[in-house]
């Protein structure tokens, strides 16, 4: 399967839609065939997808089983100005 129209695809989708900001394409086994990251493809989501903090293993889970999944996270970043 050639996968060189996916990162192409994903990046447009985010450019052309504000409510997403993170978007990837998995196959069946975690290997990553597109990605926000254009350096993650290649790779399986459990090595170098820590975007889902805790739900991690739930996330590859679910695409190894082929199953929806979502969920939503908020993180802080302390500003390194600040002291």
């Amino acid at each position: 399967m050639d996968i060189a129209p996916i990162q192409p695809a994903i990046e447009k989708t985010i450019k052309d839609y504000d409510e997403i900001s993170q978007m990837s394409i998995y196959s069946g086994n975690g290997f990553i065939m597109g990605n926000l990251r254009p350096e993650r493809i290649g790779k399986l989501l459990p090595e170098v997808e820590a975007l889902y903090g805790v739900y991690q293993k739930d996330a590859n889970q679910a695409v190894l089983d082929g199953k929806p999944f979502s969920c939503k996270l908020f993180e802080f970043v302390k500003d390194k100005r600040e002291n």
